[in-house]
Formats: structure tokens, sequence, C-alpha cells
């Protein structure tokens, strides 16, 4: 597990063989091997592992999970979100008790859905153009989401409230989190919700940066490079800001620093990066 996270695959994948030479039929192991064997993009060794994993042990909730995560990377979404279903029994992700009963896909006319977040900003802001079709079913829509977001996913159709997380919720007659969204309404690569841009920014935000970024010239790149470096998934994802000093170079460019949070120091160490405030 420690070569894996210090970008060391092809050493992870021995040492893990290593442990099944010992271990066979170990489900954590076989896990974890699949992990890595995805990490290499050696899809099919890495799914084979995962279900080899769920054979010896029926109830092995990370590697369903794992295997759900693999299938969705392929777009295999039917059987992709049934897996994936089983992080619920995970012990790092424990479902919250909201008062009501899950929903199930039923009409909901005449009642409320309370929609939430359950990761990381990302998820919320890729799974909220779904919250339109929950509302296609007669319900009313509540949604909890993170405080940094309530701003933005203001405007999303079907949306009849929004809430952040940690405030009081109002009842609610059934409940989902936005990643359950496309397995009750059984999505596929077709029906995914495509109408864009399901957000946007307020005009007089616009015109407010628009005012201050287009005072200069130049061809411009707003970048981002650090994610949360608390989430696992974060290994491979971030660079540092050093690293788009090519970028900077080139003639007529202008970098704009739209980081927020841990990375947003790096901006004092690369005079060629604008921060806007």
């Amino acid at each position: 597990n420690a070569l894996r996270q210090a970008g060391e695959p092809a050493q992870a994948e021995a040492t893990y063989r290593h442990a099944l030479a010992i271990a066979p039929d170990d489900p954590m192991v076989l896990g974890n091997l699949g992990l890595v064997l995805q990490d290499l993009g050696r899809l099919d060794e890495a799914e084979a592992a995962f279900r080899r994993a769920v054979e010896r042990r029926p109830d092995h909730a990370e590697a369903h999970r794992s295997l759900g995560m693999l299938l969705l990377l392929q777009g295999r979404f039917a059987e992709g979100w049934a897996e994936y279903d089983w992080r619920w029994r995970t012990p790092r992700q424990p479902r919250r008790d909201f008062g009501c009963p899950a929903w199930r896909g039923e009409d909901m006319a005449g009642r409320t859905v309370l929609l939430h977040a359950e990761q990381g900003l990302g998820d919320t802001i890729m799974a909220g153009r779904l919250a339109g079709a929950v509302a296609q079913r007669g319900a009313s829509v509540v949604l909890e989401a993170q405080p940094a977001l309530v701003r933005l996913l203001a405007g999303l159709d079907g949306v009849a409230r929004i809430v952040p997380r940690g405030a009081e919720l109002p009842p609610a007659d059934a409940e989902a989190s936005l990643l359950d969204l496309p397995r009750i309404l059984g999505l596929d690569a077709a029906s995914i919700p495509a109408r864009v841009p399901y957000l946007a920014a307020e005009p007089e935000r616009v015109a407010r940066w628009r005012r201050q970024i287009d005072a200069r010239a130049g061809f411009k790149v707003g970048v981002a490079w650090q994610g949360n470096p608390k989430s696992i998934a974060d290994l491979g994802r971030s660079a540092p800001l050093a690293a788009l000093a090519p970028l900077a170079a080139l003639p007529g460019v202008r970098l704009i620093s739209l980081q927020k949070g841990p990375g947003s120091e790096q901006v004092w160490g690369f005079p060629a990066i604008e921060e806007p405030g």
C-alpha cells in the first residue's frame, strides 16, 4: 500500500503478488492488487482480481465498491452502479439517517425529496445536473450541498430549495444521495442529462471579473493545480504550480490563478501567474 501511494505501482504489484503466494485467497490482498492493476491500466486483470475477491468473500464491501468504480470507468453503467452501491456497507462511508425512507424512483407528486451531496466538490458539481430529473417525477426537490457550492448551485433547474450542509434540514418524504441518482434513474451513456451549461455564475459577478481580468491583453488561461490534499483521490492528481512554467513562457499567454485553499501559497514563488484576489 505504501509503495502504491508513493507512486511505485510496479513494485507494489510485485509485493501484492508475494502476499498472494502466501495467502492465495485473501480478499483484501486481491482487492489491493486490483487497485494497482487499475493504476497500471490493466483493466481486465484488475476486474479479474476484484471478482476473485468477491467470489472468495461475497460480503467484501470494499472489493464490490472497487469493482463498481472499475466498471463505471469503462462505461458499464448498469452493473457498475449496482456494485458501487456497496460503498454504503464500507466502514469509510456509513449511511446518514435523515428520518425518511430512501427514494427508489417512484412517482413523488406533491411530496418532497431531499437530495444530498456525499463526497467531494467535483462530485457534487457533476451530479447536481440530475436534480431536474427528480423534479420531473413530480417531487419538490431540496438539495443539501457543501457550503462552498451553495451560490454556484442555487440556479440549478428543478431545485426548490438549497441548504448548506450543517444547517437544519426541512422535513422530507424521501431522500437520495446525488451519486445514487444514476442507479435510481437507470441512466446510461445515452441518457445522461446533457443540457449544457447547466450552471451559471451570477451576472453581476461575471461583469465585475470581466472588467478586472480583461484590463490587459493576452490569451487567458485559468489554472488550478492542487486538489484536496486530505483526499486519497489526490494521489497522482495534483502537481506543483512550478510545473506550469513552460506554459507561462509561451508568448502572449496569461496564466490566471483559480486556485482556492491549499496550494494557493505557491503563487508567491511563481511570479509568472496572476493572482486576481
